[in-house]
């Protein structure tokens, strides 16, 4: 979900899909994926199920079965076992306080409070996507506003500038001794606007 969310997210409207950038998806996963398979780790691509060799470019996952990693340091055994941890111990209960250990590692304290975020009931998660399509809405209104405003700014902008030329042609043509109305006629002035120059 959050990959899928990642992907779709890049899209602003009037953008190309060209303009999308890959997601990988990590999963650290407690359990064992493939039993029979040394392997811990798993990189997954959407394919055509009928013609395999197309690929769903930009969308791909990543799972780590932690129980078949094996770690070579201290260290990282010591992230492995607080990764398990993590893994077991999140969201069993709301009212079960977070074990210090675990916030005490930056990159597990951030895997908490992402969780905390994302914790969100059907509801809330339903008003979520309700609020997310008013947001983009509301921002394609205020794009295609902004377009449209720019257009109209142009072209008042070019007929002002037109009008300002016309003035211009028409003061020389007077001043060469030419009559209104015929300065009138061949500059779109009105005969008003020529007695105000």
């Amino acid at each position: 979900f959050g990959a899928s969310q990642a992907y779709v997210k890049q899209l602003k409207v009037g953008h190309s899909y060209s303009e999308l950038r890959p997601v990988y998806a990590l999963a650290l996963i407690n359990d064992v994926f493939l039993p029979n398979d040394a392997n811990y780790y798993h990189h997954y691509r959407i394919v055509n199920v009928e013609q395999p060799k197309h690929t769903l470019k930009g969308l791909e996952f990543v799972l780590i079965e932690l129980p078949k990693f094996k770690a070579e340091t201290r260290t990282g055994r010591r992230l492995q076992t607080l990764w398990l941890r993590f893994l077991r111990e999140t969201g069993v209960s709301t009212s079960q306080a977070i074990d210090p250990e675990l916030t005490n590692e930056a990159d597990i304290a951030q895997a908490l409070h992402l969780v905390e975020l994302s914790a969100f009931t059907e509801a809330e998660l339903e008003s979520y996507h309700v609020g997310l399509d008013r947001a983009r809405t509301e921002m394609a209104v205020i794009h295609d506003a902004r377009a449209e405003g720019k257009a109209e700014g142009r072209a008042e902008g070019k007929a002002e500038g037109e009008h300002t030329k016309a003035q211009a042609i028409a003061q020389a043509l007077l001043a060469d001794g030419l009559g209104a109305e015929r300065v009138a006629a061949l500059t779109g002035l009105t005969l008003q606007e020529l007695h105000a120059l």
